[in-house]
């Protein structure tokens, strides 16, 4: 036959005694056909190395247990934010800052992430407070740098501390900066309410001084002495109220979390306590609803015995109101007296006594 001369056939048996014809092509036998090099799959026909059907995790690359790209200045983190300061990079953990926020990279394997994240895990609530605090206007950029890098420390403490139980150095250091932060920015609010006290009695006690002065020189009806004397009560009240913010501003809470025109608006409030304090002080003096002596005698002093002095009894007025406005207790305190004495079933003395005699201003 005219193919026979380029095959060369052999004649087997297989196992249960069947002939069977193989086929060797240039002396080769037909078994190493379907094997490739070293036994390996031979390759498609259509010359294409087919991939493996199934790769398990064993197959992946093992994750790295030490960070190999250390974050740099002026390169973007992991988060897509620009580094602007890198303070501390090692093989196992990097802190930088990125965002106005320090950050921190660790390696890619879990379980060694998760053995860095577990000693610091306790520093998260000051860590997020210090961030806060650090984000306010009131902080100047030098304060911040010096919070960042003292967090920083706090956290490459955590991060080398290997003892059991764990230091308290690293909670030490983030709580001194969170106080001192906070100093700052309670002491920059209390400044705002101090100037907004200021400007509220600026305005208010012009207003007042300029009704009396009208009032002095003007006639407006049968009641023009009174709204004159009213004024310059409300004046005293407004001046007791000022005096009290400002030598009690280191005792002041003020709230951080509150707006410029909040701060603005309780310390206008505040003034205004003081002149309505002083307006009800002067009502209950003119009234005798209290006595201007409170219990002390009633024989007054001759009214010019000293050359260019107020009348006792006006003085005496002017300092209460004073004092109506710098205390914010002696309103409520005078009206509940009042209303003690009013509901008595009988009262003993003249009508025209004054109701309270023994208020403690």
């Amino acid at each position: 036959m005219a193919d026979s001369s380029n095959k060369d056939f052999t004649k087997t048996e297989d196992t249960n005694g069947n002939s069977q014809t193989r086929a060797a092509f240039g002396g080769a036998q037909a078994e190493g056909a379907d094997k490739g090099v070293g036994g390996s799959p031979a390759p498609a026909a259509d010359g294409k190395d087919k991939p493996p059907a199934n790769r398990t995790d064993a197959d992946k690359p093992p994750l790295s247990k030490e960070i190999k790209n250390p974050p740099r200045r002026n390169e973007m983190d992991p988060n897509g934010c620009p580094i602007v300061n890198v303070f501390a990079s090692t093989r196992q953990f990097a802190i930088y800052e990125a965002d106005d926020q320090i950050r921190y990279m660790l390696p890619e394997d879990y379980e060694v992430a998760k053995a860095l994240r577990k000693r610091i895990s306790d520093l998260g609530g000051l860590r997020a407070s210090i961030e806060d605090l650090r984000a306010d206007k009131s902080i100047s950029s030098g304060e911040k740098t010096r919070a960042a890098r003292e967090i920083s420390w706090a956290l490459v403490q955590a991060f080398e501390d290997e003892g059991s139980p764990p230091s308290d150095k690293p909670k030490e250091i983030l709580t001194r900066v969170d106080a001192r932060l906070r100093s700052l920015v309670k002491s920059h609010y209390r400044k705002k309410y101090v100037f907004s006290n200021l400007a509220a009695f600026i305005g208010i006690e012009m207003v007042l001084i300029l009704l009396a002065i009208i009032t002095a020189y003007s006639s407006f009806g049968a009641h023009t002495d009174v709204l004159h004397r009213y004024a310059i009560y409300c004046a005293f009240g407004g001046l007791g109220a000022f005096l009290s913010v400002v030598t009690g501003v280191r005792s002041i809470e003020v709230d951080v979390n509150l707006k410029v025109w909040e701060h603005m608006f309780a310390g206008a409030t505040r003034i205004l306590i003081g002149v309505v304090g002083a307006l009800i002080v002067g009502l209950a003096l003119d009234s005798r609803f209290i006595d201007p002596t409170f219990g002390g005698s009633a024989q007054a002093a001759p009214a010019n015995s000293i050359p260019g002095s107020l009348d006792q009894q006006l003085a005496l007025r002017y300092i209460f109101a004073f004092i109506a406005g710098f205390s914010e207790s002696l309103v409520p305190n005078l009206l509940r007296r009042g209303e003690q004495v009013a509901g008595a079933a009988e009262r003993q003395g003249s009508p025209n006594d004054p109701i309270v005699k023994d208020m403690k201003p």
